[in-house]
């Protein structure tokens, strides 16, 4: 059963709704023990799992829909998490659907023990931030969003593969009219591409075959794709999230179209200036495509996919802060990238 483990309820009506997955629940307001309630999950067959119910899973035993992610906005995260723990509890609390702000932790408390520290809200409260997953015929989780936030949570030092996270259930496809699971997994892969719910291309575009596509999250096992972190870096530069059409893998076919041409050097992209040079050129060259311009295979014009309507003084702002940030002393996206990637590095600011 779904959080089942409640060891007291105030009220039936409330047990009720936990056990049918429709609200969650506050550590500290409810006592729960997360153990077994996590348990519970691990031990049951996701094969039952239904569209909707909110699941525990380890993060090492989510399958990944896309070959690639961009390496160093994980490694942003991975670096600005080490500096500030409280950011860590805040987004692993984003990802339980319960809130990120003022959260309550300790010296005490571990990313693997989800009841050490407390969310803002009940667990599955804001369920429209929550990752999700489909169930496969071969009764594993395939991640349908969440790659970057969950490689970032299978990479860190306090992390790992057996750290226990939250998902929504996409849907379960686990049913079929196939003979065979080879047949079954090779109809679930072609669903999965035709709702646009996977990425199976290489870095350079290439189809890849989903008996080749990656097992594991994370960046030993997930290929890098330089553009789609350079697009990342680039936002509020010259593209905004909150304005583009919300669709599947939108950084991918920035970064496909970019790719065209515009070149780069991954292995320069620890020199802190040429990186800087890197992100300004892909800002621009995003900037300078036609309002109506198609972008590589998305099926959406650049406006479309947030293009914003000219260089601004916030973008000078934004690409000025990438390193140093907006408070002295604090580091922008990029600084923590750089400074996790080559621990001690010195890095200038104006």
């Amino acid at each position: 059963m779904i959080f089942k483990a409640l060891k007291r309820v105030k009220t039936s009506a409330l047990a009720l709704c936990i056990l049918a997955g429709l609200i969650g629940f506050n550590a500290q307001a409810e006592n729960i023990d997360y153990l077994s309630a996590i348990n519970s999950d691990l031990n049951a067959s996701p094969l039952t799992f239904a569209k909707g119910e909110l699941r525990w899973a380890k993060v090492g035993d989510l399958r990944p829909t896309q070959a690639l992610i961009g390496y160093d906005q994980v490694n942003y995260k991975l670096g600005r998490y080490q500096a500030e723990p409280k950011k860590m509890y805040e987004e692993i609390c984003e990802s339980y659907g319960a809130g990120e702000k003022k959260v309550k932790w300790s010296e005490q408390s571990s990313p693997l023990k989800p009841g050490s520290f407390n969310c803002p809200l009940a667990i599955g409260s804001e369920t429209a931030e929550m990752k999700t997953a489909m169930v496969g015929p071969d009764g594993h989780l395939y991640l349908t969003d969440g790659h970057h936030t969950f490689s970032t949570f299978i990479d860190m030092e306090n992390g790992g593969a057996q750290m226990p996270v939250l998902i929504k259930i996409q849907d379960n496809w686990s049913a079929g009219e196939s003979d065979s699971i080879e047949q079954a997994m090779s109809q679930f892969w072609q669903r999965l591409a035709q709702t646009n719910n996977s990425w199976q291309f290489t870095a350079s575009g290439e189809a890849i075959s989903y008996l080749n596509m990656p097992t594991t999250l994370g960046q030993d096992s997930l290929a890098n794709q330089a553009f789609r972190a350079l697009v990342y870096f680039a936002r509020d530069i010259s593209w905004v999230k909150k304005q583009a059409e919300a669709i599947n893998f939108l950084e991918f076919h920035w970064g496909y179209e970019l790719a065209k041409s515009i070149s780069v050097d991954e292995q320069r992209l620890v020199e802190q200036a040429y990186y800087l040079s890197k992100i300004e050129e892909v800002a621009k060259q995003m900037l300078a495509y036609a309002p109506e311009q198609a972008i590589a295979s998305s099926g959406r014009s650049a406006k479309q996919l947030g293009q914003k309507a000219a260089w601004d003084n916030n973008s000078d702002k934004t690409l000025q802060q990438l390193v140093c940030g907006s408070k002295k002393g604090r580091l922008g996206k990029l600084g923590f990238a750089l400074s996790y990637k080559q621990p001690g590095v010195s890095l200038e600011c104006n």
